[in-house]
């Protein structure tokens, strides 16, 4: 007779001196007044909840659009244009909500679009006052994380700088997300980032690693423009790695070098699993690569680039550009690269920006799984399904046939929810009847999903292999995670 066991996966939670903090900010229903520790009880600005945030809190943020309020700096100047949303050490700010999440709520769940919360910085609706930076991000002593808003209407056309943290911020470097790494980690993720100009080195981010790494993952940069280097991203690895993993960089533009990105390294660089198309630039129309010392290295692995103007990766004439180029569609390819494709990448709609692989696509099952670290850049791909189907890894952001994954969190289930199995079948009993019903194996693949209609629900195991599962239960007010174990 088959077997099967169940836990359920009870949260366990140190006790320290401080207890960690979320604060809730919904621009159409908060007030700042208010304590903003519950969403009933929301702020409704998001300056206030990162002036109340202190480090190891989090800030949630309902969708709406926002603007920056208050001038950034160590010693703040008397320039309008200098506010900025500027993160506060050891803080992490999530968009994405629609206002009315449960506190142990799935942030891989979220909504980007229906939810589409928009950090802008058109301080009055004249493109010349907009603030010079939307985001700045400096990171000394404690790691800072931005995930999962719209950022846009940066412009960066001022002179000088002034100080954040220690650090100095450039007037008119990086009209959307400007980022210093230095003592401690910053991770940028799941962020849409676009219609930012500068009129110097990174039109839509520049981010320079200075003592720790700073993370890139699963981001869409579009439609950024400079008037110098890198309209999508400059990165500077100065001392520490950056990593730019599984984003969509298309449709920016440079008057200099590096339409995509504009990569300067003293250290490595890893560009993985990124859509890199229609881009332009003097010079590196996708990518330029700059590496004025022998301990500085770039990878490029596991990517398309395409219908970019240059077409070519192009890198410094005296040093070196692109040091490893692997497993990737190349427009034109590139001299030295290894298992490099020249065919069209055949998106599904390229045209209208949806660079999902089609059917045919020579980038399904053509990339090379040891480039790629599940534990480090995550187990999804831009669409957050599965980061490897059938074995193999795609090429590009995007997974073919791939489907949602939902991050297995400990999370304390419902006393209500009551597990039963038999030889085939196992049922969950105590729903409330509008369930969804997600099942996983241990590799984030979704193996079905279901609704309940009633109280009870029935599936079947028989086709299940041997193994560990996760079974995702979800309602409006409510979610379990519960681990299954099929002997």
């Amino acid at each position: 007779m088959k077997k099967c066991t169940f836990i359920i996966l009870v949260a366990i939670f140190s006790l320290s001196l401080s207890a960690q903090t979320t604060y809730y900010v919904n621009g159409s229903g908060g007030n700042d007044s208010n304590n903003g520790t519950t969403w009933n009880s929301a702020l409704s600005s998001i300056q206030t909840a990162l002036d109340k945030a202190v480090s190891g809190d989090k800030v949630w943020v309902a969708k709406g659009t926002y603007k920056p309020s208050k001038i950034a700096g160590d010693t703040p100047s008397t320039d309008n244009r200098d506010k900025s949303f500027s993160i506060p050490e050891g803080v992490s700010v999530f968009g994405g909500f629609a206002g009315n999440e449960s506190a142990n709520y799935n942030l891989s769940l979220r909504n980007f679009e229906t939810n589409e919360t928009i950090l802008s910085g058109s301080l009055d609706g004249i493109m010349e006052h907009n603030a010079y930076h939307v985001i700045i991000i400096s990171a000394v002593i404690a790691d800072i994380s931005l995930d999962g808003f719209s950022i846009k209407d940066g412009y960066a056309d001022g002179t000088g700088y002034f100080n954040v943290h220690g650090k100095p911020i450039y007037r008119a470097q990086a009209g959307g997300v400007t980022i210093t790494s230095g003592g401690a980690k910053v991770f940028l993720k799941n962020n849409s980032i676009h219609d930012n100009i500068s009129f110097d080195w990174g039109g839509g981010i520049y981010v320079v690693s200075n003592g720790s790494p700073s993370y890139l993952i699963n981001n869409k940069i579009w439609s950024n423009l400079t008037t110098s280097r890198g309209a999508g991203i400059y990165a500077y690895a100065y001392s520490t790695q950056i990593y730019i993993i599984n984003n969509l960089i298309y449709n920016n533009s440079s008057s200099d070098n590096g339409g995509g990105m504009y990569i300067n390294t003293k250290n490595n660089v890893y560009v993985i699993n990124n859509t890199i198309c229609n881009n332009t630039a003097t010079n590196g129309g996708a990518v330029y690569g700059y590496t004025p010392v022998t301990s500085g290295n770039i990878l490029l692995s596991n990517s398309i680039l395409w219908g970019n103007t240059p077409t070519l990766i192009a890198g410094h004439s005296t040093n070196v550009g692109i040091t490893t180029v692997q497993n990737s569609i190349v427009q034109g390819g590139h001299v030295g690269g290894t298992n490099i494709i020249v065919a069209d990448p055949t998106f599904v709609d390229g045209t209208n920006g949806n660079f999902r692989l089609s059917n045919s696509s020579p980038a399904k099952n053509a990339g090379n799984n040891s480039s790629y670290d599940l534990a480090l850049y995550g187990n999804v791909d831009l669409d957050n399904n599965a980061r490897i189907f059938n074995t193999t890894i795609d090429i590009g952001a995007y997974e073919f046939g791939s489907q949602k994954v939902v991050s297995a969190v400990s999370i304390p289930a419902s006393n209500n929810i009551v597990l039963t199995c038999s030889s085939d079948n196992l049922k969950i009993k105590g729903l409330i009847g509008n369930e969804t019903i997600s099942v996983f194996d241990m590799s984030g693949r979704n193996i079905s999903t279901n609704k309940a209609t009633r109280n009870e629900f029935s599936m079947s195991i028989n086709s299940l292999n041997k193994g560990v599962y996760f079974i995702h239960i979800a309602s409006l007010i409510n979610i379990n995670n519960i681990k299954f174990i099929k002997k």
